[in-house]
C-alpha cells in the first residue's frame, strides 16, 4: 500500500498543501537479474496495479524494489516455481 500523494491536494481539514509523496521506481528483478525498471510520476493512483510478461524458465525469486520521493526503499520478494 501507498497513498501516492501527488503535491497538488488540500488536506481538508488544515487547508495546507499534502506534500508529494510517490513512488517513483520501481525495479524488478528476475534471479537477480534486473529484467526492468518502471518510472512514475504523480498519474499514478494510490496503492497502484503494475502487470508485465515474464518468460519463467527456471525456479528463481521475482523481486521489486520501490523507490519513493521520502527515499524509502520497499522490497517485496515472491519465488517463482517452474513446473
Amino acid at each position: 500500500k501507498h497513498p501516492m500523494d501527488t503535491g497538488l491536494v488540500k488536506n481538508p481539514k488544515t487547508g495546507k498543501i499534502i506534500p508529494k509523496w510517490i513512488i517513483y521506481k520501481v525495479d524488478i528483478f528476475y534471479d537477480k537479474r534486473l529484467i526492468t525498471t518502471c518510472h512514475y510520476g504523480i498519474g499514478i493512483s494510490e496503492n497502484p496495479f503494475l502487470a508485465f510478461y515474464l518468460k519463467a524458465d527456471k525456479n528463481a525469486p521475482l523481486e521489486f524494489v520501490m523507490h519513493d520521493t521520502k527515499g524509502n526503499i520497499y522490497k517485496k520478494s515472491i519465488m517463482i516455481n517452474v513446473a
